[in-house]
């Protein structure tokens, strides 16, 4: 019976022992896990060894004993429960921060967004610009290449007219000279010569639009030589018609020498006025160009910062995860040690209530056959 009494001790006690090595240990920091590791265990070895080595008469060391037990349970409960404690605070300071760190990605990545947004519709706008610039510049080019070509046209029309009335003008002399030579030879005939002059001026007068001027000469020459006849009176009204012409002649000169000046002058002017919108236009083109430049560079960074920001978001999202996956743990090996510890001290209950059972049934003499030189040897 007292046999049966031991064992049942000891299946309780090694019970509680298995119970205790099959606890999931928890998660702590290296430091307080080094510092738990110092602790000394008390193992099914140690309960055979005190019951080996005392007399069971000693009760007060063994409930001394189990107290220690109970005591270091409650040790190591304290302890696991500041060291969760510390790392639940640890935990939320993580949560907080991955957390922080997301909403700091996500107003960067909301910033960037409007500004790529924003740099997007100015490239818009200012291609528009540049389009609109460089088809202008076009257009006052093609201006002014006309404007140029028209000058040409003006230029070499001047020079024809000039020529016309020189040439006119010199005729005029010319019939002049020849109206002195046979101004002796009143009622003489119209010399050849002089005819000819007069037609050659006819002929010039009509390029030059002037040939209402020469016809009235053309006509009394034609009206003495009908008569073959051309005297004094017909060469001073011949001469007064030629003076009359030479003076048309030379403020048709004048007037077109006043008039190619001022078409030179307009023409300069607008080609000032044409090089001065040209420079304009193609300043703006430039600057167009290099402000979309600019924008792009714009576009690509934030397209850059919108990627990293992205990434950062994606990155804590994952790490805050695997942190609420880590509390979870935490949280479950932390209830699961204390399911342990609770089972452990039940257990010691159990242990002490058979021991304070035994005692009250056999009183002193129950560990009698138990001395350390009658202890049994387990296993045998």
């Amino acid at each position: 019976m007292r046999t049966t009494a031991f064992i049942v001790v000891l299946a309780l006690i090694a019970t509680s022992q298995a119970a205790y090595k099959q606890a999931k240990p928890f998660k702590l920091d290296t430091s307080a896990i080094e510092a738990t590791q110092k602790k000394p265990t008390v193992t099914f070895s140690d309960f055979v060894s005190f019951f080996q080595s005392h007399d069971f008469n000693l009760n007060d060391q063994l409930s001394q004993f189990l107290d220690q037990l109970v005591d270091q349970i409650q040790h190591e409960h304290q302890q696991q429960l500041e060291l969760y404690s510390h790392q639940r605070e640890e935990l939320t300071a993580e949560y907080a921060f991955r957390q922080g760190e997301i909403d700091d990605a996500t107003a960067a990545l909301a910033a960037s967004q409007d500004h790529l947004n924003l740099a997007q519709s100015e490239t818009v706008r200012a291609q528009n610009l540049l389009n609109l610039a460089l088809n202008s510049l076009d257009a006052f080019n093609a201006q002014l290449n006309d404007l140029q070509v028209n000058r040409a046209a003006q230029i070499a029309l001047f020079n024809q007219r000039v020529h016309s009335l020189t040439f006119a003008r010199d005729e005029i002399n010319r019939g002049i000279n020849l109206l002195d030579e046979f101004e002796m030879q009143a009622n003489g005939e119209v010399p050849t010569s002089f005819l000819q002059s007069v037609n050659a001026l006819l002929a010039v007068s009509v390029k030059t639009g002037h040939s209402n001027k020469v016809l009235p000469v053309y006509t009394k020459l034609l009206q003495s030589y009908s008569r073959q006849s051309f005297d004094i009176n017909d060469v001073e009204e011949v001469r007064d018609l030629f003076n009359e012409l030479l003076a048309n002649v030379e403020s048709a000169l004048n007037k077109l020498n006043d008039q190619e000046t001022q078409n030179a002058a307009d023409f300069d002017a607008s080609v000032a006025y044409l090089n001065e919108v040209i420079a304009r236009l193609t300043n703006q083109v430039n600057q167009s160009n290099t402000y979309i430049a600019t924008l792009q560079g714009v576009i690509d960074q934030e397209n850059s910062i919108s990627a990293q920001a992205q990434g950062k978001i994606q990155r804590n999202t994952d790490l805050l995860n695997q942190a609420y996956a880590l509390g979870e743990d935490c949280d479950n090996e932390f209830r699961q040690g204390e399911s342990t510890r609770r089972t452990q001290l039940e257990l010691l209950a159990q242990v002490r209530g058979a021991i304070q059972q035994l005692e009250a049934e056999y009183g002193d003499s129950l560990m009698a056959g138990f001395q350390p030189e009658n202890s049994p040897v387990l296993g045998q």
